[in-house]
């Protein structure tokens, strides 16, 4: 890999910020956006050991091949076909391709990744003499191409098949489950920090607690990544990401509040896989304390309740909860933000269309103010 590089990260749509306040924290560099869900940072490879072992608000981390003019299908395969990508594999590494596009075009992405594929096969054959092996399931290698109206850019997978948002320790699996990059930029907005107390009072698995307590103590995403079986990883840059961030033991103050048995003993599971203690107790947020410094919840957005009543009813009954007790800073996540705002207490200071699954949500930061 080259001393210095581009790099672009996949993030939560609607939380760029937060990613970029991250990666400056990680890695000392200024990112910038390169559209929702996509930013970018420059970087080498201890960057890319820091970002995929580190960094809590992404998805995936790309090494930037290079970028172009995308006219027809035989202009890409020109461009992509003069790209010396057997210095980046390993000898029999199997390799794919995949492509996503948005605007008009008249091909698909799957045309897409396609011609990629044959201009890296032709590629190689050149440098090597002899075409890689192709596995489309299970590659060793994965080339990234996204196709933007008549601009692409075409970059190397260093995370693998699995994303980082796949953390090991979900061992319980919510039926509304918080992905984990978005529990961790909810707590980011909240201004929370380790010396404070944080309380999820709806906590469902412990995604936003265990995400709080990873950010403080700085504990890694120890799993396989694609870069560690490239030919010019070097394993001390490994060692030095590590070294760069020792862990911290710290006496955190989180708390998190559950109904129903069944989901506050899976993440109770979870906080063991995960190695972090948390003070989890069944408990119902419309009357338990909420006294907190800092209190953030992915609130029942009303769609698997069935009615927008029973929504409305539970909104009231936990503002009305939480206008008895002290705290500072509320941030609240919810497919519903206007009826969320007509029944909590506070002043919204910011409001965020954020993308989760297949949903735009809200996310509410709210401040004490004089209510």
């Amino acid at each position: 890999m080259p001393p210095s590089h581009t790099l672009l990260a996949t993030t939560t749509p609607g939380l760029e910020a937060v990613a970029l306040q991250e990666l400056a924290e990680l890695t000392g560099q200024q990112g910038w956006v390169e559209h929702p869900g996509l930013v970018g940072l420059p970087g080498d490879e201890e960057t890319v050991c820091v970002l995929n072992l580190f960094a809590q608000s992404l998805y995936r981390v790309y090494l930037l091949l290079y970028r172009g003019t995308l006219t027809t299908l035989e202009a890409l395969y020109a461009q992509l076909v003069a790209l010396r990508v057997a210095d980046l594999l390993a000898p029999e590494q199997p390799l794919a391709v995949r492509a996503t596009r948005q605007g008009e075009h008249p091909f698909t992405s799957q045309d897409l990744a396609r011609v990629a594929g044959q201009a890296l096969l032709e590629s190689y054959q050149r440098q090597r003499g002899r075409r890689p092996p192709v596995n489309l399931d299970a590659p060793e290698v994965i080339f990234r191409l996204e196709a933007r109206d008549d601009r692409f850019w075409f970059a190397l997978d260093t995370t693998g098949l699995t994303s980082l948002a796949e953390r090991p320790y979900r061992r319980f699996a919510h039926p509304a489950a918080l992905k984990p990059p978005i529990a961790y930029a909810l707590v980011r907005l909240a201004g929370w920090h380790a010396e404070e107390t944080l309380l999820d009072p709806m906590c469902g698995s412990g995604t936003i607690l265990i995400e709080a307590a990873r950010y403080a103590c700085r504990l890694p995403n120890l799993r396989p990544f694609a870069f560690q079986r490239f030919p010019w990883h070097n394993p001390a840059c490994w060692q030095a990401a590590l070294a760069r961030y020792p862990a911290r033991h710290l006496p955190l103050r989180l708390l998190g509040y559950e109904i129903s048995p069944r989901f506050l003993a899976g993440a109770r599971d979870n906080a063991a896989a995960a190695g972090v203690a948390l003070q989890l107790l069944q408990a119902d947020a419309t009357t338990a304390c909420l006294a907190a410094d800092r209190l953030v919840v992915n609130v029942p957005y009303g769609i698997r309740m069935g009615s927008t009543r029973k929504v409305a009813r539970l909104y009231q009954a936990f503002g009305r909860n939480l206008a008895r007790w002290p705290w500072t800073t509320l941030v609240a996540m919810t497919a519903r933000p206007k009826l969320l705002q007509q029944h909590l207490p506070g002043v919204v200071q910011h409001d965020l269309e954020v993308r989760h699954g297949g949903l735009y949500t809200h996310v509410l930061v709210f401040g004490r103010g004089d209510t």
